[in-house]
């Protein structure tokens, strides 16, 4: 049957990079996009409404015919209340964006929101396994920055409350390995390694030909690098970055270089740079996918 195993982090921390990293491997399959579609799962779910959810879904608009074609056949020849659990079901539907790919030990799920519903998703998928990547916060804000317009002190506050807490609810659990995106990019062997020996698999994982081709705005994505972008800030943005999110980097044992204390982000700028974020969102969409479409994408990843 198989395991799944869940890539989270914050968002452009890296985990569609893992994702490809990770599918490298023989003993793991899954979808190349994002599912998301776990955490809207549960013991009341019908088979009409995930069906719903599925054809609503971003995975929807982002597979090719062939995987539609599959995720279709497999709606049409299982049920979830048929199925011996909710896990069995979401490993199947998992499987079957990979072509069925039956022989493999894992079925890999990746979402950065993911990141928010650690709880549910533990208690929904008791035998998942979890791989949580982490970025340094001037690199998120500074990646946020230059691709979706995002201010980069409500990306920092964003950042910390989603580390913070997922830090509370995962801390020493055996079932999650936490990854820091600088150790792939510098020694990506060793992390290699690392997850290997979590997942109980051999190390061969292809870091020859990984690449997750990701093209955003002005962001080119091209193998493993480190991104240096964050030395572009002046020293005063450096230090209200560090400081807003200064518990996180704490919890994470990243350096702090230019704060000396927390400090939270006023109600006030938190609601300005709320709207003025999700309408820098909303254009990016449209300017790349076109006005319906991108009105569409918009709504759907804000649900």
């Amino acid at each position: 049957m198989g395991q799944v195993l869940f890539v989270i982090g914050f968002p452009r921390s890296g985990t569609k990079l893992l994702l490809q990293l990770l599918r490298t491997h023989t003993a793991i399959s899954g979808a190349g996009v994002e599912v998301n579609l776990a955490h809207l799962i549960n013991a009341n779910t019908t088979d009409e409404q995930f069906r719903e959810m599925l054809m609503g879904s971003t995975l929807w608009d982002n597979v090719n015919e062939t995987t539609r074609a599959s995720l279709e056949r497999f709606l049409k020849e299982n049920s979830i209340g048929a199925s011996a659990s909710i896990e069995d079901f979401y490993t199947d539907i998992v499987r079957a964006c990979d072509d069925g790919n039956s022989s493999s030990n894992y079925v890999v799920d990746k979402s950065p929101r993911y990141i928010t519903r650690a709880n549910q998703l533990m208690k929904t998928f008791p035998n998942a396994k979890f791989i949580h990547i982490v970025r340094e916060v001037k690199s998120v804000a500074n990646s946020h920055h230059k691709v979706w317009g995002k201010n980069i002190y409500r990306v920092a506050d964003q950042w910390n409350k989603s580390l913070t807490s997922f830090y509370k609810q995962s801390r020493n659990a055996a079932c999650v390995l936490e990854l820091k995106y600088e150790d792939l990019a510098r020694q990506p062997e060793v992390q290699c390694k690392r997850i290997a020996d979590f997942l109980g698999v051999d190390n061969s994982f292809d870091l020859k030909n990984v690449s997750s081709n990701e093209v955003h705005g002005k962001a080119v994505t091209k193998g493993i690098v480190e991104n240096k972008d964050a030395e572009e800030f002046t020293g005063k943005q450096k230090s209200k970055i560090e400081a807003i999110a200064f518990n996180g980097l704490s919890s994470y044992a990243y350096p702090i270089t230019f704060a000396t204390s927390s400090r939270n982000l006023p109600l006030r700028a938190r609601l300005l740079f709320f709207a003025q974020d999700h309408l820098n969102l909303l254009r990016f969409h449209i300017k790349e996918k076109g006005l319906l479409k991108g009105s569409q994408y918009y709504i759907r990843l804000i649900r």
